[in-house]
């Protein structure tokens, strides 16, 4: 039962980072912010693992450190392994069928217990090996076992000790990356969390920058984005003593939220507004204002217009290519008494005569116009 519900696939799947970052490749040898990350992941690995030895709350997190070091984060109570026990449960003679179970209990905890300590120290091991070559693991080799038998904490101690220590190469990188610019819409916590991360680096190397220090690169990152002007001037007018980290994350952090209500606000009072000029702009249902075309397929022409015809002579007229016309959704259905010609307006018959005389077409002579006799 103990070999199907713990082993080290189950453990490994349970786990918040299955597979480490990788710590080396056989090209890049490890260095000490790829040691960093995978000594934080398996921290992370063997805390979720419950155990209840140690201080009963960090899990099997003695697994992955020293024990000074697990002794700074129990607060002093020191993680006892367990030890694997009978293979088979000791009933004393004359025992009690409560006294045997009470045994009998007792024995597959002790059991569980140990095999979920071995199986957990296994499956942190294997995630090492599969985030390095195991050509920088050969001096902990077994000529034959191999890295069977060695635990996840040789493993780390044999990192540590080889590659841990930081370079100025490495050190002047970290700086680098603790002046990289920021700009919003990011949330300004990524900005605070690389100046963290800058700090712990440093801190490590033996070269850890004073908070008047961060707190002036960090001032400087957010002015220049131009977008903090005021909170910047209220920082700048603060006294010294008020100039401290944390102060700093929350006066700039209050900026930032405040900045975002502001420009969402703005950003819908805008679009608001442009909305509310689209529909002034568009005319109201069933009103359609004429056009030009419009006023001339519907006002008659004057008396004076059709009694004056032009000259005899003969009228080319060139052929224009006429507009496309799109029919308007308040234009009443064609009847009868109404017809679309050929130049795209839509009128009567009578009107059309008057608008287009048949002597305006091409190639056709006008008449002569019969004088009338003067009285």
């Amino acid at each position: 039962m103990l070999k199907s519900t713990i082993n080290a696939a189950t453990i490994t799947a349970s786990f918040p980072h299955p597979l480490l970052n990788p710590i080396a490749t056989i090209t890049s040898p490890p260095t000490y912010a790829t040691i960093r990350a995978a000594q934080t992941q398996l921290n992370a690995n063997a805390t979720t693992v419950p155990s209840y030895a140690g201080d009963g709350i960090h899990g099997h997190l003695a697994l992955t450190l020293k024990t000074a070091d697990y002794l700074i984060k129990s607060g002093g109570v020191d993680f006892i392994p367990p030890v694997l026990g009978p293979i088979q449960p000791i009933h004393p003679a004359n025992a009690t069928a409560a006294q045997i179970a009470e045994i009998n209990r007792k024995f597959y905890d002790d059991q569980a217990t140990f095999r979920t300590y071995q199986e957990t120290d296994k499956a942190l091991r294997n995630q090492i090996l599969l985030a390095i070559p195991e050509d920088y693991l050969r001096d902990l080799a077994d000529a034959e076992l191999g890295l069977g038998s060695v635990s996840c904490l040789d493993i780390l101690t044999h990192l540590w000790d080889t590659w841990g220590s930081i370079t100025q190469i490495e050190l002047d990188a970290n700086a680098l990356r603790m002046g990289a610019p920021w700009n919003p819409p990011t949330p300004i916590d990524k900005l605070f969390a690389q100046l963290d991360d800058g700090i712990r680096f440093a801190t490590a190397g033996k070269d850890k920058p004073s908070d008047p220090t961060v707190i002036r690169l960090g001032y400087n990152i957010i002015h220049q984005t131009g977008l903090f002007e005021i909170p910047c001037r209220d920082w700048r007018n603060k006294p010294e003593a008020d100039k401290t980290r944390k102060k700093f994350n929350l006066h700039f952090r209050a900026a930032d939220q405040d900045r975002r209500l502001t420009a969402t606000a703005g950003s819908a009072g805008y679009h608001g507004a442009n909305a509310a000029q689209e529909k002034k702009k568009q005319p109201p249902p069933h009103c359609h204002t004429p056009t030009p075309r419009c006023r001339q397929a519907t006002t008659p022409p004057s008396r004076a217009q059709t009694r004056h015809t032009p000259p005899n002579f003969l009228l080319l007229v060139s052929r224009v290519p006429q507009e496309p016309q799109t029919q308007l959704p308040h234009l009443p259905v064609q009847s009868s008494r109404t017809l679309r010609c050929r130049h795209g307006n839509q009128h009567s018959r009578r009107l059309h005569r008057h608008l287009h005389p048949p002597h305006f077409r091409l190639g056709r002579r006008a008449p002569r116009l019969r004088r009338r006799p003067h009285h």
